[in-house]
């Protein structure tokens, strides 16, 4: 795993080592729709707000020019804090980046803060592989993770809608998600969750609770194996006694029919012998 840095992935692209500060009007800068992060804590906000109002902004923005203003790159947290502090302009940085490598950059600066929930990693991870063709191990070398760990995270999306929200309203951690993925079936999962919340469990209190699920759905699920094992032997008599009732029925007619049965690993042949002008002809039924 390489070790990455923030501002190495810069001057990937720009073959710079140092940019020209500009300073710009905050109502020229629009947000970033690709921001993967979707919630802003209001502390921390407030917080920035001070240290700017006391400080100024120490880190520049980072935006790319766009026909009617810039859109935001890097920095929202910044921005949102600027406007609250009551700047007219702040100061940016502006790059030549496409789609792709806004979307890189955005997921990258708030997952090196530590800014990002564990879904907005995977949703923002999700979009680089759908939308722009990134591979689990590329995104890999981007963040400074291990492929694994991308992989783990994007399992993550498989629980549904229902199981996300309440992961999320009860702010039950990652490791709790994803003990909840052993299981299949999204109706367990929820019940399984209600206990969760109800008794404030732990992660490794959770974990205990999903095996226990799922030894008991394997009984569960190996009983009813066995009675459909059970209800096709008996489909299988019902249909060996009709064969022979035929057989009796042809007897009875006059017709010396026989059947013989043969036992196979995979199939059973049963074998229908009727004679005719003296001679037998073989007719041969398999199930």
């Amino acid at each position: 795993m390489s070790i990455f840095h923030f501002t190495d992935f810069f001057d990937q692209f720009t073959g710079q080592t140092e940019d020209k500060v500009h300073h710009i009007s905050v109502e020229l800068i629009f947000p970033n729709p690709n921001q993967p992060r979707r919630v802003f804590d209001r502390t921390s906000i407030d917080e920035l707000c001070l240290s700017i109002r006391q400080y100024g902004i120490l880190q520049p923005l980072l935006v790319r020019r766009m026909e009617d203003g810039f859109e935001l790159i890097a920095g929202e947290r910044r921005l949102k804090a600027a406007k609250q502090a009551g700047l007219q302009e702040v100061p940016v940085i502006i790059k030549e980046f496409n789609e792709r490598d806004v979307a890189v950059v955005s997921l990258i600066e708030n997952v090196q803060r530590s800014d990002l929930s564990y879904w907005e990693e995977a949703r923002a991870m999700e979009i680089l592989i759908r939308e722009h063709g990134m591979t689990q191990e590329m995104i890999a070398d981007r963040v400074g993770k291990s492929q694994s760990t991308i992989a783990n995270k994007l399992r993550l999306l498989r629980l549904s809608e229902s199981v996300r929200k309440q992961l999320i309203y009860h702010k039950l951690s990652e490791r709790h998600a994803r003990a909840l993925l052993r299981l299949q079936d999204e109706e367990i999962q929820l019940n399984l969750l209600s206990e969760i919340i109800e008794h404030n469990l732990n992660v490794q209190e959770t974990e205990k609770l999903v095996e226990k699920a799922l030894l008991s759905y394997q009984k569960k699920e190996m009983q009813q194996k066995r009675e459909a094992k059970v209800g096709f032997t008996k489909d299988l008599r019902v249909f060996f006694n009709t064969i022979n009732k035929a057989i009796d029925s042809m007897k009875q007619a006059g017709v010396m029919a026989r059947a013989e049965k043969t036992d196979h690993d995979d199939y059973i042949k049963y074998s229908i012998i009727i004679p005719k002008s003296g001679k037998s002809r073989n007719v041969s039924r398999e199930t």
